[in-house]
């Protein structure tokens, strides 16, 4: 399959998930004949810390600082490592490694924006809060799509039966565009225009034109949210059709009021079980 993707950038965070992370950026990789360089954060926690503790739920003392900044260095030793294996392994599809010391304070933003897909986990757990605020700055800042994979997902999981989430935004737009490589290659692709609560939900015929003189045939759909609210309009209609991946616009309203108030995007990313393709 080839498409407009030829450069993408895999986020490492976790340690014990950055294996499974680079499965996934090999096997989009070599779906679209692209190159995967990868980034990981090192943390800065005299310039950081403000940004962990709201991340992170706590004020670190110097004892947790100490014990922050060691966990950081083990885990930049693992990304290398995993990384090079990786490279090892599939040289055609890996390019470098970067080590950024103010991803907190814009430089993933300003990093992501020389590649055309960001390849990332979903956020969950203990980091949930600071993974969500990275997430919302690859998408709200970096200007590039991001694929975002379970955590239990494996990179082999199938990605045959999409389902796209459709709203006539400018977000859900992008995200349609950019997912086109992906569409392509579905045996079957349901495009769904999904309203908030009490919005008139927007005919999915123009969208589906658009996918048809692009070679895609897609089953259209018209769902009123009721009292669930879009978001979760959008994962029982994954489940029910059972969808491999959803393709939705990201955070059109701001992340902080989504958090508050349980927007789209907000409920999606915390509710999710499929790979998803954003886009802002």
């Amino acid at each position: 399959m080839t498409g407009a993707v030829k450069s993408m950038l895999t986020l490492l965070n976790r340690p014990e998930d950055m294996g499974a992370i680079l499965d996934w950026a090999k096997r989009l990789a070599t779906d679209f004949e692209a190159v995967a360089d990868a980034v990981f954060l090192k943390y800065d926690l005299s310039a950081d810390s403000a940004i962990l503790a709201d991340g992170f739920g706590f004020y670190a003392s110097d004892a947790a600082a100490r014990e922050i900044e060691e966990a950081s260095a083990q885990a930049e030793k693992v990304a290398r490592e995993a990384f090079a294996r990786a490279a090892d392994e599939a040289p055609r599809l890996f390019g470098d490694l970067h080590v950024i010391p103010d991803g907190l304070r814009g430089g993933l933003a300003r990093f992501t924006r020389h590649y055309d897909l960001a390849v990332a986990h979903l956020p969950e757990g203990a980091t949930l809060i600071a993974g969500e605020t990275l997430l919302a700055e690859l998408l709200l800042q970096g200007g590039s799509p991001v694929f975002v994979a379970p955590r239990g997902a494996p990179g082999t999981a199938p990605l045959d039966k999409a389902l796209v989430a459709w709203d006539a935004s400018l977000e859900a737009s992008r995200a349609l565009r950019a997912a086109l490589g992906l569409v392509k290659r579905c045996r079957s692709v349901r495009l769904c225009s999904i309203a908030e609560k009490g919005a008139r939900a927007i005919d999915p015929d123009s969208a589906a034109r658009y996918l048809r003189r692009h070679g895609i045939e897609a089953e259209t759909a018209v769902l009123p949210p009721g009292d669930r609210g879009a978001g979760a309009a959008i994962l029982e209609e994954a489940e029910r059709a059972g969808a491999d991946f959803i393709v939705m616009g990201a955070f059109r309203h701001s992340p902080w009021r989504e958090q508050l108030f349980g927007g789209a995007t907000h409920v999606v990313l915390r509710g999710a079980k499929k790979p998803l393709l954003m886009a802002h």
